[in-house]
């Protein structure tokens, strides 16, 4: 018996434009806004505007005119400690808080003390469900957002992160930037945590593979541990205490953490040891 003859090969799919598969595959707009003018803000906001719409916003004296008059018409360059050049433009730059409005993400990436300024901006605009984001959130960050949010707190979602992702430095002020180093995972927490899901996938995007986003119970154990609410203090301390110091000008400038010495040793450890009691 004759085998039968093998059908000829199915045409390929026609997707027309109209389908609401292709149109889903390529529409997906991401608004993020970064706040701040400072090291981290700058590269972040290179990185991300690669990829995405990026405003950035600083509510500091005059600092956003100055950043937008230093870049004037031309790209942000930013060298990433892999050896590779981003370079990228935000689509505004802005002290202005009602950008909040088109905010599907937004990233503080400010000194702490500047948090409740921005959560207080921010307020009248800020949208349902908008991931916010403090890179890092020191002590106490996720009860400053709910009272400066005030009844629309519960209806965002607040990521604290331990600390920032990266070792960075503008090189050129509002123009250049370098990425010394990433660290390979950082710690985050959200508020509420059924929204992690959520929150953590856009803020992995935003950073790409690394550092590791990885998952802190809750945004106490952040403001409990936080490294830098350690560190920075206690390496200051032991730097200018009276034990330390006599008050006197230095022959030249004392350098951070390449500076300790066996008495900050102490000093951080006692520290370290009263927040595990």
């Amino acid at each position: 018996q004759a085998p039968s003859p093998v059908p000829p090969p199915l045409p390929p799919p026609r997707v027309s434009l109209a389908d609401p598969m292709a149109d889903e595959e390529k529409k997906n707009p991401f608004t993020v806004l970064v706040c701040g003018g400072g090291n981290g803000a700058q590269v972040a906001t290179a990185m991300y505007a690669a990829r995405y719409d990026t405003i950035a916003v600083s509510l500091f004296a005059d600092e956003a005119a100055r950043w937008k008059a230093a870049l004037g018409d031309d790209e942000y360059e930013l060298t990433l400690d892999t050896g590779k050049v981003l370079k990228s433009r935000p689509d505004d730059i802005t002290n202005d808080p009602s950008v909040a409005a088109k905010a599907d993400c937004i990233i503080l990436a400010v000194p702490s003390f500047a948090h409740g300024q921005y959560f207080e901006a921010f307020q009248p605009y800020i949208r349902k469900d908008c991931v916010i984001a403090c890179m890092p959130a020191r002590s106490g960050a996720d009860i400053l957002l709910s009272a400066k949010l005030k009844e629309k707190a519960d209806d965002v979602i607040f990521v604290g992160f331990e600390t920032l992702p990266w070792a960075c430095r503008f090189t050129e002020w509002g123009r250049k930037a370098t990425v010394l180093g990433t660290k390979g995972s950082i710690l985050a927490a959200v508020t509420p945590v059924t929204k992690s899901g959520k929150a953590f996938a856009a803020l992995q995007g935003l950073l790409g593979v690394f550092p590791s986003v990885s998952c802190s119970p809750t945004n106490l154990g952040i403001s409990l541990r936080n490294p830098g609410a350690v560190i920075h203090p206690g390496v200051m301390y032991g730097r200018w205490c009276p034990e330390k110091w006599d008050g006197k000008a230095l022959d030249e400038k004392p350098l951070f953490y390449q500076g300790v010495e066996d008495f900050s040793e102490s000093v951080l450890l006692g520290l370290t040891n009263e927040v595990q009691a």
